[in-house]
């Protein structure tokens, strides 16, 4: 996201960064949701998802930080205490131990331009998005799929290199 390559073509980043503080953890948890599957709770101001690593509680959890001033910015450092509970309550899942937490802001931002001259930008140095239903990664694979065969129809002289300018 912070790329040197677009920085020197000029290439703009527009975009902003989403108003809420998200964390993941990596917990031992217990209850209903410590069953080794994937769950999800939204609640009207709070979500959380538990991605079990084991059928035994261990798992990653992503969620929400409770803890932000009224101008929006997150004061810091944040730790597992500052997560909103009422999702993770309304999987009746139990945190026992934190193993790791971290947090992070959202952004959503595209490039002014994905090529400039023979340079060509893809995934997260032309686009940044949404962790959420692994966005980010899918269209940095998209990106690359679709640059891939076109490079390859071009330098193979089975197309026109104009068909670059579609990427």
């Amino acid at each position: 996201a912070s790329s040197t390559v677009r920085q020197q073509l000029g290439a703009g980043f527009p975009g902003g960064t989403y108003d809420h503080l998200f964390y993941v953890a990596d917990v031992q948890a217990a209850g209903v949701a410590a069953d080794g599957e994937v769950h999800v709770s939204l609640e009207t101001s709070d979500f959380v998802i538990m991605l079990p690593y084991t059928d035994t509680g261990r798992g990653r959890l992503i969620g929400t930080v409770h803890r932000i001033s009224p101008d929006g910015h997150a004061g810091g450092p944040y730790t597992f205490d500052d997560v909103r509970h009422s999702a993770l309550s309304s999987l009746g899942l139990r945190v026992d131990q934190v193993h790791w937490f971290s947090t992070y802001r959202v952004h959503h931002r595209i490039t002014s331009h994905y090529r400039s001259g023979q340079v060509f930008l893809v995934g997260d140095a032309a686009h940044v998005h949404s962790p959420a239903g692994g966005q980010g990664m899918n269209t940095g694979i998209g990106d690359a799929v679709n640059l891939a065969w076109k490079l390859a129809h071009v330098l193979q002289q089975r197309a026109l290199p104009a068909l670059l300018h579609t990427y």
